[in-house]
């Protein structure tokens, strides 16, 4: 990859449900030995993609040592959601970067690096402005829904808690993998308004702002939903642990 494109890793969120120390961020959780976020950082830098921006900011210093000096960091001083959190780190983004992958920290462990090379190809080809991955789940409570039109286009992504009895019955989800077109975000992301309930600026609130301003945004769907991991609770860290290991190679 070059410096066409570059990665904002979100790990800034204090895991308020996870019970995470107010020492230890959960992405920096530990999984075979290494933090979680390691395995997300070093797989996109085995797929080439660089600079690696890292949002930090509730217990910052675990996932900077974690980390070490391999990223960049970007400091969310007020935690205002994950649309305000791509802004922060859009702001250490070269001028030179045309396409940014965002993601969560703290589900991307068992993201492999052809997986992104997959996205950013199917990103390039649809000439998109979003394109986002998505994964068939069996039990898909809690997550937001995929909505597409009967051609397959992607029309929304709508939270569970909003969903219709007939959306929650739909079982492909938004995972929070990103692809998007760096003129998009510095259009957009200024334009994002604070949601009513939560008072955070959500990041898949651009996906509706694409669609209504009838921009190119791509659903890109990966066979094995078992890369997408998320982490939530204590359970959940619990399965997460029984996985085997995500394979690490050299860079």
């Amino acid at each position: 990859m070059s410096l066409a494109t570059a990665a904002i890793v979100l790990a800034a969120g204090e895991g308020t449900r996870i019970k995470a120390t107010r020492q230890l961020n959960k992405v920096a959780f530990p999984l075979g030995g290494r933090p979680m976020i390691w395995y997300t950082v070093h797989h996109l830098k085995s797929a080439k993609i660089s600079p690696i921006v890292v949002v930090v900011g509730f217990a910052a210093t675990s996932v900077k040592q974690a980390l070490g000096q391999s990223v960049h960091y970007a400091w969310q001083r007020q935690r205002l959601g994950t649309g305000h959190a791509v802004k922060v780190g859009l702001k250490l983004i070269h001028p030179q970067v045309t396409t940014v992958l965002t993601m969560y920290g703290d589900d991307s462990a068992f993201y492999p690096p052809p997986l992104f090379h997959s996205l950013l190809k199917h990103h390039r080809q649809h000439q998109a402005d979003i394109s986002l991955l998505t994964v068939v789940v069996p039990d898909p409570t809690g997550l937001g829904r995929i909505i597409r039109s009967a051609a397959g286009q992607l029309l929304a992504i709508v939270e569970h808690k909003h969903a219709t009895p007939a959306q929650r019955q739909i079982k492909e989800i938004n995972t929070g993998l990103f692809c998007f077109d760096v003129k998009f975000l510095h259009q957009n992301l200024p334009r994002l308004h604070k949601n009513l309930s939560g008072g955070e600026y959500y990041l898949t609130d651009l996906v509706a702002a694409a669609v209504s301003q009838h921009l190119v945004v791509v659903p890109f769907t990966w066979p094995d939903a078992q890369v997408w991991q998320g982490l939530n609770t204590q359970v959940e860290y619990q399965r997460l642990l029984s996985r085997s290991i995500p394979p690490v190679k050299p860079v």
